[in-house]
């Protein structure tokens, strides 16, 4: 509800920034993340959720009026926390490196409907239950995701902001093969993001 009334406001307030070139900014973006499984004994689905965020330096080449293509270089976090009576008694962390690659067409009223993939390379995977244990062994270091959503640009200041939302998701399995938690069931990360990039370089 909150995201829709913000989504309402910006849009109420903002227009398109139309111009040709390069745009380059900053970026720090939460996210909310499922980890979600499927049994392959009985194929009941269940999840995990969790929480991250994305802080980087975004890249806008605007190469046509309605089209741009969006990458960067990002470093993304994402923890799932296990609690039980509100005490944190287990979490698995995740740190990688992430490169988006959108293409971005300009819509009606204002927005952008982004689609594309790109790709993560976890360097930090931790378990941790009072101490931290290094499971990058366990993990397929390599997560290539696909992914759609929206945003709305807008003239601020002396830059152009970023506002919007995206889905991901990995397609690839999460743990490695030969680990012992793939022979149970599958595990596959999907990611909603909140775009929130400024722009303060435009040529």
């Amino acid at each position: 509800m909150r995201i829709t009334f913000l989504f309402l406001l910006f849009a109420s307030s903002s227009f398109v920034y139309s111009q040709e070139g390069l745009q380059l900014g900053v970026e720090v973006s939460p996210a909310w993340n499922l980890n979600t499984h499927r049994s392959k004994a009985t194929g009941i689905r269940s999840s995990e959720s969790g929480y991250g965020f994305n802080v980087g330096i975004p890249l806008k080449w605007w190469y046509a009026e309605n089209m741009a293509f969006h990458s960067g270089l990002n470093f993304e976090y994402m923890a799932f926390d296990n609690r039980v009576n509100n005490t944190l008694i287990g979490s698995n962390r995740y740190g990688s490196i992430h490169l988006p690659l959108f293409l971005n067409y300009k819509l009606s009223g204002g927005w952008v409907a982004l689609f594309g993939g790109g790709i993560n390379y976890q360097f930090f995977n931790q378990a941790w239950s009072g101490f931290g244990v290094d499971i990058s062994s366990q993990i397929n270091q390599f997560q290539p995701y696909l992914g759609a959503g929206v945003s709305t640009l807008m003239e601020r200041d002396n830059g152009v902001f970023e506002f919007g939302a995206q889905a991901r998701y990995h397609f690839l399995e999460l743990w490695a093969p030969g680990t012992p938690t793939v022979d149970d069931f599958t595990s596959k990360i999907l990611s909603l993001d909140l775009i929130l990039r400024y722009y303060l370089w435009n040529r």
